[in-house]
């Protein structure tokens, strides 16, 4: 279970979150909504402890992030992956290198090993063909798969997408969204994705959070919230310029 509890972040005279709290049941899907600039990818970072509340706690799995030590951290990052926004892939490497990043970074896989998880992944995202290729030679949906395949990689336990369909074509967007099922109904993973893509929300996830203004100004199932009557939620799905959430 992740737990954020009434936490305070800001980045000098902004405040990002202020008493924020949410809860994130283990195994659940959540889809995490706003508008821009209300702290979406910040709230991923402070997961991963990348960065810190300065009032408040945040708990993964039972472990404080916000006041562990690094070893502490760094065992429970190696059952978190995350797929950024960019992909994030290394030019330098070759396909199955990035996938197999985790491994090969340790030193103590050989690399027909490494290369057996990387052909492996490639393989379940369609791309086994271009394990010897480099990230220059993919397409921007070709790159999100190929980090797909190294975030499941490491066999997690928690997943994070950072805008994962931002910038695709329909069809692409289609096809990560499915992807990204495919992998939560596998993993079984706890699954968080920062997105603005509607679409992706009701396709993929089952629970969804809409923050605005440092808070959480919905949070439920997303079955219901064609449904809500949350002037939030309203103005939000129908993206009009009136509303609370301002213009």
């Amino acid at each position: 279970m992740i737990k954020i509890d009434k936490i305070t972040k800001s980045f000098g005279a902004k405040t990002v979150y202020s008493d924020f709290s949410l809860d994130i049941p283990t195994g659940s899907f959540l889809a995490v909504l706003g508008r821009s600039g209300t702290g979406k990818s910040v709230l991923l970072k402070n997961i991963l402890g990348i960065l810190n509340p300065e009032i408040g706690d945040i708990w993964v799995n039972g472990l404080c992030v916000n006041r562990a030590s690094q070893n502490d951290l760094d065992k429970m990052r190696e059952k978190c992956s995350i797929v950024f926004q960019g992909s994030a892939l290394f030019d330098s490497l070759k396909v199955w290198e990035n996938v197999s990043f985790a491994f090969l970074q340790k030193k103590s896989y050989s690399e027909k090993y490494c290369r057996e998880i990387a052909y492996r992944n490639l393989k379940w995202v369609g791309l086994e063909s271009s394990a010897e290729l480099y990230p220059s030679d993919l397409s921007g949906g070709m790159r999100k798969r190929v980090a797909i395949a190294r975030a499941v990689s490491v066999n997690p336990k928690i997943i994070l997408y950072d805008e994962p369909t931002t910038g695709l074509d329909p069809i692409t967007t289609n096809m990560i969204n499915d992807l990204m099922a495919e992998v939560h109904d596998k993993f079984k993973a706890t699954s968080i994705v920062v997105t603005h893509d509607l679409e992706s929300m009701y396709r993929v996830c089952d629970e969804a959070a809409i923050l605005y203004n440092g808070k959480c100004v919905f949070y439920g199932p997303v079955k219901n919230i064609k449904t809500s009557k949350n002037p939030y939620v309203e103005q939000f799905l129908k993206g009009d310029t009136d509303g609370p959430m301002g213009r």
